[in-house]
């Protein structure tokens, strides 16, 4: 089956657009030079990384939405957090392309939800999105303007919206840094316990400029040693006398393997037991995570085989 994101070549892209370009040309990655070619509205500007991450979540939503609807008599739901614009624009390939909200709704399966539940903090960006899928038929979906630093709004927000009692919810948690802090999940987990979990965790963004820091100079970076601290739920990974070893031998590779697996260790504390993760060079690893073995399974199938950039997909 085909990897369909409806992908346009935009010349007027400047490509290539390094960090303080962005900040200029993107301001909270919202291109300002170049606008959608196909519904002329804003988009967002991201690496060519993005279609991989696609890549493997549809793989999981296809295979745990056919084989899980009829098991819980309809009633599954998908959320993702952090949904963006909808469509994106890759920096260096200058190709407009849909985002995972858009890549997730046209899918046939997206029929099988109670609900396609879509949050984002930033009014304009959710703004974008509305004005975005007025133009497309497509139903069966809320968007909520929600702060992921307020888990507890956030979370009642959610079940107004989804039946606890006999649901399942496939969870999404994309941010563009490690700064969601783990009082989200844990609630979410109290709140749903039929949860399955795909977390992005950016660790090749901001935590590889400033972890070594963080871990060496506490005092100078307070703020991000205490962002990391939440999105970690524990302080153990700068108590870890290995973790400061590693730092004083700028060793970023086994720093960002272990900051992992202390998140992963996370979540088994809550009862997430089930977990593994993909690598999305450079930037990205993407954890999954379960209370069920077969979600692990449905899991497994999903990333049995590498996304190589080409546009095939199986479900």
């Amino acid at each position: 089956m085909a990897l369909d994101l409806n992908e346009i070549y935009v010349p007027e892209c400047l490509g290539g657009c390094n960090k303080h370009a962005r900040l200029k040309n993107a301001p909270k990655d919202i291109c300002q030079i170049v606008i959608s070619k196909v519904d002329g509205l804003p988009v967002r500007c991201v690496g060519s990384w993005s279609r991989q991450k696609i890549y493997y979540l549809l793989q999981y939503f296809c295979i745990f939405s056919t084989a899980m609807y009829k098991k819980w008599d309809g009633n599954i739901n998908y959320v993702e957090i952090c949904c963006g614009t909808g469509r994106c624009i890759d920096r260096e390939r200058k190709i407009e392309f849909d985002g995972t909200t858009l890549a997730i709704m046209k899918k046939q399966e997206f029929k099988y939800m109670s609900n396609g539940i879509f949050v984002d903090f930033d009014e304009e960006v959710l703004g974008i999105l509305k004005d975005r899928l007025n133009g497309l038929d497509i139903n069966g979906y809320h968007l909520i303007h929600g702060d992921y630093t307020n888990s507890q709004l956030l979370v009642k927000s959610l079940q107004e919206l989804i039946d606890v009692r006999t649901g399942l919810t496939l969870f999404f948690i994309d941010p563009t840094d490690c700064s969601v802090p783990f009082t989200l999940i844990s609630r979410i987990k109290d709140s749903f316990p039929n949860s399955d979990f795909i977390i992005n965790v950016a660790i090749g963004t901001d935590f590889t400029r400033n972890v070594i820091g963080s871990i060496k100079n506490p005092e100078s970076y307070v703020n991000v040693r205490n962002k990391y601290m939440r999105f970690l739920g524990t302080k153990d990974f700068f108590l870890d006398d290995t973790t400061l070893q590693l730092a004083e031998q700028s060793d970023i590779t086994i720093l960002r393997t272990k900051f992992r697996e202390y998140y992963i260790q996370s979540l088994l504390s809550i009862g997430l037991k089930y977990s593994d993760f993909v690598r999305v060079k450079p930037y990205y690893d993407i954890v999954f995570a379960s209370q069920h073995s077969r979600g692990l399974e449905f899991w497994k199938k999903a990333t049995k085989n590498e996304f190589d950039g080409q546009k095939t997909i199986d479900f």
